[in-house]
């Protein structure tokens, strides 16, 4: 996956609508977040991005249909904080050379993101919207 991504919301600018118009996962990559959320670097997300970038013509971002976005955020509303992997599990696939209380921080930052995310997939859906992801590789 690219180094840097991000995730925008697709809607007029006088939509009158509140939130966040744009999720930033800096310093995380996709497959850290399916990792907390399914135990696993291939999960929901991978690959529902996956099957996006490879749908579009391998330009720098791909659309997200409103239908996609739905479905996506009815994957990802399946699993949640109390559902997530345990920090061992995460460590095991991710930054292990940490000591333990960066360990736990790293999960604790991780685990606020992927909540973050979770949440920014799901007022996209609630509000009938696109969402672009871009990638800078």
């Amino acid at each position: 996956m690219a180094t840097n991504w991000k995730l925008c919301k697709i809607r007029p600018v006088d939509s009158g609508l509140d939130g966040d118009d744009e999720f930033d996962p800096y310093p995380y990559e996709p497959e850290s977040f399916d990792v907390i959320f399914v135990g696993d670097n291939e999960g929901p997300l991978t690959r529902f991005l996956d099957e996006l970038t490879e749908a579009a013509d391998d330009g720098p971002s791909a659309v997200m249909s409103r239908g996609a976005v739905r479905q996506l955020a009815a994957e990802l509303a399946k699993h949640d904080r109390r559902s997530y992997a345990p920090l061992r599990e995460v460590l095991e696939l991710s930054a292990n050379n940490l000591n333990h209380a960066a360990q736990q921080a790293f999960y604790d930052t991780l685990a606020d993101r992927a909540d973050r995310l979770r949440r920014f997939i799901a007022e996209a859906a609630l509000e009938g919207v696109g969402i672009r992801f871009e990638l800078d590789e």
